[in-house]
């Protein structure tokens, strides 16, 4: 039997995986936790790297789905989605969930903020959480309640006895969707469309570390004895207890602290920076040198209130946040402008009539065909 070795990770990353290591690589890793098959791959680039493989893979997921639905009456181009599709089922034969997965996923997240989650236990089931109401279980114990579209909360308890002992849930938001959890030790997170958060049910005695591909808003519970620990792309967020914004999301360069309350130390493979209310620390990379910005935090967390808002941003940028939080593929023809804009919409609006404002202020023109977007310069 093949096994997963950083070398074959590092030959993934790289593109240079044949195609039989790929399909094999996918499947193990949306099936099992790395660190949990092999020890020797417990290291925090191991598990960031591992997130960013599910989320590039149910991406590709969505795209080739969206593809299936809008291209029904050309046969070769829906059967070579089909075959997609059932390479993912293939990959998840052990869930019964697989339908409702799919339609929660992919389908059915095309209204901006709607409230709709995907929870992976630690056991390997997958739950639904905009159509599930009450106390899910892990390994017979009661771990959280849920109340269908609005929170998840997990129960406050023993801490793990060791490390080895951290049971880690997952929970994945699909483009145009949101949602809230509660964690063990009372930090609340609200997550941002097209956001995959990996954390422990119970926090072991030392230190609350969690996982974060995409964007985030914490309200860090204080434990001045345990730090609470954002792992993302390379960079490391922590605090004792304080309120922040992330955004790290998969295929951008960036990431991006924002610091409301309190204080955090930001850091990567180069440099620490200490950031104060008000502040933003941009990284573009795990070995760049950081940068410190005075920031506007109403434009930085205005998504938690329902609010599209884009400062200093060119076209392809203000688009990578309407692809996810309107459920939509962006594709560009002509010679794109890089001049940069600023503005505030509010989602519940609607997709047409936010192009329709980026028309006026930009000049292009916007074609929607489906769930397909095309920007004419």
């Amino acid at each position: 039997m093949q096994k997963v070795t950083k070398e074959l990770l590092a030959r993934y990353r790289d593109g240079a995986c044949t195609p039989e290591e790929t399909k094999w690589i996918e499947s193990f890793i949306l099936q099992h936790d790395i660190g949990k098959q092999n020890r020797s791959l417990q290291e925090d680039n191991i598990q960031q790297l591992e997130q960013q493989i599910k989320t590039k893979i149910f991406e590709r997921i969505g795209r080739e789905h969206r593809i299936k639905r809008l291209k029904r009456w050309t046969w070769t181009v829906a059967a070579s989605v089909l075959i997609g599709v059932t390479f993912y089922f293939q990959l998840r034969p052990t869930f019964n969930e697989q339908k409702a997965w799919e339609q929660v996923y992919i389908s059915k997240a095309t209204t901006p903020g709607k409230q709709v989650a995907i929870l992976k236990l630690n056991d390997g089931r997958v739950i639904p959480l905009d159509k599930y109401q009450g106390t899910i279980a892990n390994t017979n114990k009661a771990i959280a309640d849920n109340k269908a579209g609005q929170v998840l909360k997990y129960k406050a308890g023993q801490l793990a006895a060791t490390e080895d002992k951290v049971e880690w849930d997952e929970l994945m938001i699909p483009r145009g969707a949101q949602y809230s959890v509660i964690l063990s030790d009372g930090t609340k997170v609200k997550l941002n469309s097209a956001t995959t958060l990996k954390y422990p049910t119970h926090f072991d005695s030392h230190e609350r570390v969690v996982y974060l591909s995409g964007e985030a808003y914490f309200e860090v519970s204080k434990d001045v004895n345990r730090p609470f620990k954002v792992e993302s792309k390379g960079h490391r967020i922590e605090v004792t207890g304080t309120v922040f914004n992330v955004r790290a999301y998969y295929g951008e360069a960036e990431v991006e602290t924002s610091l409301v309350e309190g204080g955090v130390n930001m850091s990567n493979h180069r440099q620490m920076m200490r950031i104060f209310p008000g502040e933003q620390v941009l990284s573009i990379s795990a070995d760049a040198e950081m940068k410190k910005n005075k920031i506007n935090l109403e434009t930085t967390i205005g998504w938690i209130k329902g609010d599209f808002v884009f400062e200093n941003k060119n076209i392809r940028a203000i688009m990578k946040d309407v692809e996810r939080w309107y459920n939509v593929d962006i594709t560009f023809e002509g010679n794109i402008s890089s001049k940069t804009y600023g503005g505030s919409f509010t989602k519940e609006k609607g997709l047409k009539e936010l192009l329709n404002q980026l028309a006026k202020i930009t000049g292009c023109s916007f074609n929607i065909q489906g769930r397909r977007v095309m920007v004419k310069a």
